[in-house]
């Protein structure tokens, strides 16, 4: 479209954005009198000064205002220098650990914190949102026996009651967009960005101990793509994949020191020992609920706290030394230290 003389589409020069308009409008200093109008400041000079100052503000108002949902959108939408992404990365996990580890963002933050998260290698602190049980959280709806997304974090209140009878749908998807980082992260299902229509896929699965194992399809307009990853061990991973027909994927295999293969259609399976333990090392001393949620630990917990998997909900928060304080568990407490011993030598 064209106003008068002045373009009204994004153009591209020499790497800069440009959007046509009037520029400097009414300046004196232009020779053209078919454009003196427009002033002789460059237009693509205009454009992208003033990008680059709305980014800033932005940018800066996320640091300002300083909750999760503003970090998040200035992460996921770009609106960060790139020397401000890792500071503003970190923020965001600063503010989740000190929410006790808990996300309290709506619809718009939701959608994007743990795909954020993961693109700043923080898969772990998306994999604890994932895995929380209480109030807000995904798991906090299944428990209550939620078998659709809700609208309200806490449609229901914990004694099974409804919270509120005015906007509260119980079949609501929004906060069911975790799937795509799933499908993205979790799987590392992706499109390459430089062949439309899933032709060519970039698979970058991402295992955590928190799963022993995944499997999930993604049926593209060029065919069915499977990724699926199995933790045998703590340091051993087996991983199935699957091109359609008439495709190629670039597969980087996870804890392998950047492998990468290039798969043409057909079905693969790779087993190797992985370069690094799946996972931070857990802490002995912290809440209960960590501790059991990885599944490498849990035979050291059957060979020390015998019906560990009895212990009553309630008392997920409580360190494991707490535990063995209260009589009716029947934990011994001096099982702790060979509990940390045998975990160092499993993680090293």
């Amino acid at each position: 479209m064209r106003h008068g003389n002045y373009p009204r589409l994004w153009r591209k020069y020499a790497g800069l954005q440009r959007l046509g308009g009037r520029g400097d409008w009414l300046a004196m200093d232009h020779d053209d009198p078919e454009e003196m109008f427009l002033g002789a400041t460059d237009l693509t000079y205009i454009s992208t000064a003033y990008y680059y100052y709305s980014t800033m503000i932005v940018a800066q108002t996320a640091r300002i205002l300083g909750n999760q949902a503003a970090y998040i959108l200035a992460l996921y939408m770009g609106l960060l220098p790139d020397n401000a992404v890792e500071q503003n990365a970190d923020a965001l996990e600063a503010k989740l650990l000190s929410n006790n580890g808990y996300l309290n963002t709506g619809f718009l933050g939701t959608a994007y914190i743990c795909q954020v998260l993961s693109a700043a290698g923080k898969d772990e602190a998306a994999y604890r949102l994932l895995f929380n049980e209480g109030m807000p959280s995904w798991l906090y709806g299944v428990n209550l026996g939620a078998t659709t997304v809700w609208e309200r974090w806490n449609s229901l209140n914990p004694d099974g009651s409804i919270s509120s009878e005015g906007m509260n749908s119980f079949n609501h998807y929004a906060y069911g967009s975790v799937m795509e980082w799933m499908y993205r992260y979790m799987a590392g299902i992706n499109p390459a960005a430089e062949s439309p229509g899933f032709k060519k896929a970039v698979l970058t699965p991402r295992p955590n101990f928190r799963l022993k194992s995944v499997e999930a399809s993604l049926n593209s307009p060029a065919g069915i793509y499977t990724v699926g990853w199995h933790m045998e061990t703590d340091k051993t991973i087996r991983l199935r994949v699957q091109v359609p027909f008439d495709c190629e994927a670039r597969l980087i295999l996870p804890f392998s020191n950047g492998r990468e293969e290039l798969l043409r259609a057909g079905s693969y399976e790779f087993h190797y020992k992985a370069i690094k333990p799946l996972g931070e090392l857990p802490e002995i001393d912290g809440p209960f609920n960590r501790l059991k949620e990885c599944i490498p630990v849990r035979p050291l917990l059957d060979k020390y706290f015998a019906g560990w998997q009895n212990i009553p909900r309630f008392h997920g928060q409580d360190s494991l030394a707490r535990l063995c304080e209260i009589p009716y568990l029947h934990l011994n407490i001096d099982n702790i230290d060979l509990l940390k011993k045998d975990v160092e030598k499993l993680y090293s």
